[in-house]
């Protein structure tokens, strides 16, 4: 655990005991939201025990949610839609559209600074939250299906024929490297030189991975089914997901991978979060959510309360008694004193 997590834990525990608040765990993985078609989006606030629908305004389908607290999230689909919300989803704005192409990834920093990508390779930039969109910008014609940053000059993009575009310079330039993927689907990074890709390869499911940054890609490593999402908590421990209820698990970078359990559904998985190296969700077609606390060992399934396609799933940490929205706000408000910010994957960082 960092200096800063450790300040932002004890932090925590002392609001706590300011707002007269129970005691309770330091960084309880429990708020989450999943998206997916129909403008679903779903909220827990107890780790997937029980799930209900939030009202997005927009029938379009959702492909992608981002929170950067409990407070801010985005979620972008079809036809340009982005609806965003300040107080956890309880409401939603007006939908906008910024573009007749789908938009299939969204990516915040901060409560500012967000990016949004999508068909004939689009990319559009926020500074004020997704008030307000610049773009878009091209650099493939090919549709982009997911984007990363991990700080905010550091990006990238896939596009559905495997080539990345990135960036170095907040988005304003963007440079590209081809993969080798016949089809790519998501990408992750956890830092600005160790990432991956994933998709598949002239059928069969494929990752490859590069250590400098996406100049070069190495792989690939060839799995049975398409894959369709990757998770790295770090640059050693890494799941992905896919059709057929697909999951592995790699302890070593990515060089070798194994199925330490069963998902117990033959639905196609399309998103996972990993929030520490034991819990994780993972969403799929027909409204499958699935649970493990064990480090992937074990897969329980959780009542979605769907039948629609999910596509998307965001969990944060949050003290297990969460309090109300302006206390989180005041709770928020402490945290961004000692400079803290979360990216997609529930690293801390500056």
């Amino acid at each position: 655990m960092s200096h800063k997590t450790r300040v932002a834990s004890r932090l925590f525990k002392l609001a706590a005991i300011a707002l007269g608040m129970a005691a309770v765990p330091a960084w309880a993985n429990l708020l989450g939201w999943a998206v997916g078609d129909a403008g679903t989006i779903l909220h827990t606030s107890d780790g997937g025990l029980t799930w209900s629908a939030q009202i997005s305004g927009t029938g379009q389908g959702l492909s992608s949610v981002e929170f950067v607290d409990a407070l801010h999230g985005w979620a972008v689909g079809g036809a340009g839609t982005i609806v965003r919300t300040t107080d956890g989803g309880i409401t939603w704005s007006a939908p906008t559209s910024v573009t007749s192409q789908n938009l299939n990834g969204v990516e915040f920093v901060d409560t500012l600074h967000g990016w949004a990508v999508g068909g004939a390779g689009v990319i559009f930039r926020t500074t004020d939250g997704g008030i307000t969109w610049s773009g878009p910008l091209s650099y493939t014609s090919q549709g982009l299906n997911g984007v990363e940053f991990v700080d905010a000059v550091h990006g990238w993009a896939v596009s559905a024929d495997g080539t990345v575009v990135r960036t170095t310079d907040t988005g304003f330039t963007y440079s590209t490297s081809t993969t080798g993927l016949s089809v790519a689907n998501a990408l992750e990074f956890v830092d600005t030189v160790d990432g991956w890709v994933v998709g598949s390869l002239g059928g069969p499911g494929a990752i490859v991975r590069t250590t400098d940054g996406g100049i070069t890609w190495s792989g690939p490593t060839i799995f049975s089914q398409v894959v369709n999402d990757v998770e790295f908590l770090d640059a050693v421990n890494g799941w992905v997901v896919g059709n057929a209820g697909t999951i592995f698990r790699t302890t070593d970078t990515g060089f070798t991978w194994s199925a330490p359990g069963v998902s117990g559904t033959n639905q196609n998985l399309n998103d996972v979060e990993f929030v520490d190296a034991l819990n994780a969700w993972v969403v799929g077609n027909a409204g499958t959510i699935l649970h493990t606390s064990d480090g992937g060992l074990t897969w329980s399934a959780q009542v979605s309360g769907t039948t629609q396609r999910l596509s998307s799933v965001e969990f944060l940490s949050a003290p297990a008694s969460a309090p109300e929205p302006g206390m989180l706000a005041l709770l928020a408000a402490g945290l961004a004193g000692f400079g803290l910010s979360r990216r997609r994957h529930l690293k801390w960082l500056k």
